[in-house]
């Protein structure tokens, strides 16, 4: 059976790659970090919990941003929706 544990150097190698799929502009880039922030701490209802911290920060991003239309969470659901049938 294969040794399931990891030599701290491949954990610390792994933290030291940058994230490629880290989007370069913003609002994408807040967006994805509060998306990854809260994807660490994964609990039972986690799908929600990810819904509106990315609906919170979108909303708090459009609000400190003059001009840019703030969504509502039923926009989010939408986009959600439609990036599963969407390919790249």
């Amino acid at each position: 059976m294969a040794d399931k544990t990891e030599s701290p150097r491949g954990k610390q190698a792994r933290a030291d790659m940058p994230d490629v799929f880290r989007p370069r502009s913003e609002p994408a880039r807040t967006i994805y970090d509060a998306f990854q922030a809260v994807a660490k701490h994964r609990t039972a209802g986690w799908q929600w919990a990810e819904r509106l911290v990315i609906y919170d920060t979108a909303k708090n991003y459009a609000l400190s941003h003059n001009g840019m239309c703030v969504p509502s969470l039923r926009d989010v659901l939408n986009a959600e929706q439609e990036g599963m049938w969407t390919t790249a």
